[in-house]
């Protein structure tokens, strides 16, 4: 009776494998194909921007990258990813991360212009060694400025900031003078 059993169990398996290789895989036309711009050189020029928009606000909220991934429910190593831009970000994901940075989903998209989107990184790679300056959009989003930014605006007495920006400003002088 075992051996019987035996025998039956094969038989299935083989037909089983047989119904695997008669089924033909559906395969799409090239109509059907959505097309993918290929990114040899690193991440679509998009999902770095959405990152650095979205390392952006965590720094000016004052958010470390395990906070924010708490409040996800992901790790520390994630967030990193997705700022970077080696990661996408899915749609469900995009729209917590505006709940939790309390900005419209239009934020991370904010200053990408649609007709130069494919090739912005390139573009801006290439102005910035051409003039070896920082681009001020570039520099909002560093963490320094960002930093800077928040203590700057928790200063609640309006004249203290201004004494404090004129203290910038003179120290700025003296370096332009130097």
């Amino acid at each position: 009776m075992e051996r019987h059993h035996c025998t039956l169990y094969k038989i299935q398996a083989r037909e089983k494998e047989e119904q695997k290789k008669v089924l033909p895989r559906p395969t799409r036309t090239e109509e059907q194909t959505l097309p993918r711009k290929s990114h040899p050189r690193g991440p679509d020029p998009i999902d770095l921007h959405v990152g650095s928009q979205v390392r952006a606000r965590r720094i000016l909220l004052g958010l470390s990258q395990e906070k924010l991934a708490d409040g996800l429910g992901i790790t520390f190593q994630q967030v990193q990813k997705y700022e970077r831009g080696s990661n996408r970000i899915s749609a469900s994901r995009l729209y917590n991360m505006a709940q939790l940075l309390d900005v419209p989903i239009t934020y991370f998209f904010e200053g990408v212009d649609d007709k130069k989107a494919p090739g912005f990184r390139e573009s801006f790679t290439l102005a910035q060694r051409d003039t070896g300056q920082e681009f001020p959009d570039d520099m909002m989003r560093r963490k320094e400025t960002l930093s800077l930014l928040r203590y700057y605006y928790s200063i609640s007495d309006t004249n203290l900031r201004q004494k404090f920006t004129d203290l910038l400003k003179g120290v700025t002088r003296s370096d332009i003078i130097a």
